[in-house]
Formats: structure tokens, C-alpha cells, sequence
């Protein structure tokens, strides 16, 4: 595998200045009608989509992180191989999507270098995830309605 160039300075700025706009925008900056389309008939089902689309910033920081887990994994087989383990698993564990996408697990990506992953599925994460950054983000905007939710 060819280790992709480093990322510049400018291509890192401009990921960390569309990452701390998000990150603005979620702990102070969001109103009801942002949060309106979420609750909707579709809840939202294409908006992290479009969002991305539009922002390629944030697109393109994903992608990088992506390609960290990818080489992380690929340097985990290799050193597997050369310690005489190369019939043995190699199994990471990720998060379902849509939580692969925020950690850089990309299945198709990865999948050359594993012999599966370990998804987790356990029943309390979920509640206790979507609760803890519910909970920030209603902290964080007080003035928002909570009758939808």
C-alpha cells in the first residue's frame, strides 16, 4: 500500500475551520427550524448527506480519517504477517453507521485487511449515546423547543 501525501497546512486549516464552524453551530448556534427537518416524517433522512455535499471540507477531513484507520489496519495485518500470525483474524471493532462515519471506519476501505469486524450492537450504547449528545445539545440551546422531540 502507497502511504497517501500528508495533508497541507492549508487543506488542515480548512478542515479545523469547517470542523469548529459544526462545532459552533451544534453547541450554541442551532434553532427550531434547523432542528425541524430531524423530527420530520423522514427524520432528516438525507440531510447529513446534503450537508456534506455542500460542505466538502468536512467531506474531505472525513475521508483523511478514513484513510488513517485504513493504513492503522493495514500496519496492524503486516505486523501480523512478519510475527508468522498471518493465518490469524484480525477483527476491529466499529460503531454501526452512522457513527462509522464520524470514527474514520470505512468497511469497504478497511475490508482487505480484516477478516471481519466486531460491530457493535450492544442495546445500551445507543440510548446512552443518542441521550448524552441529546442532552448537550439542549444544554447548549436552552431558548429550543423540546415539544417535537
Amino acid at each position: 500500500m502507497q502511504t497517501p501525501p500528508s495533508p497541507s497546512r492549508r487543506s488542515t486549516r480548512h478542515w479545523r475551520s469547517a470542523a469548529g464552524a459544526l462545532y459552533q453551530k451544534l453547541h450554541g448556534g442551532l434553532t427550531n427550524a434547523d432542528l425541524a427537518p430531524w423530527v420530520s416524517r423522514d427524520a432528516g433522512r438525507h440531510r447529513l448527506l446534503r450537508a456534506l455535499s455542500r460542505n466538502t471540507a468536512l467531506l474531505d477531513w472525513l475521508r483523511f480519517k478514513a484513510t488513517l484507520v485504513e493504513e492503522l489496519l493495514a500496519g496492524f495485518r503486516r505486523a501480523m504477517n512478519e510475527a508468522g500470525a498471518a493465518k490469524m483474524g484480525l477483527l476491529p471493532n466499529a460503531f454501526p453507521p452512522p457513527w462509522t462515519l464520524a470514527s474514520g471506519m470505512d468497511f469497504a476501505q478497511c475490508a482487505k485487511h480484516v477478516s471481519g469486524f466486531s460491530v457493535k450492537l450492544y442495546t445500551m450504547h445507543w440510548p446512552v449515546m443518542l441521550r448524552f449528545y441529546g442532552d448537550a445539545i439542549l444544554r447548549a440551546h436552552p431558548a429550543n423547543s423540546t415539544k417535537r422531540c
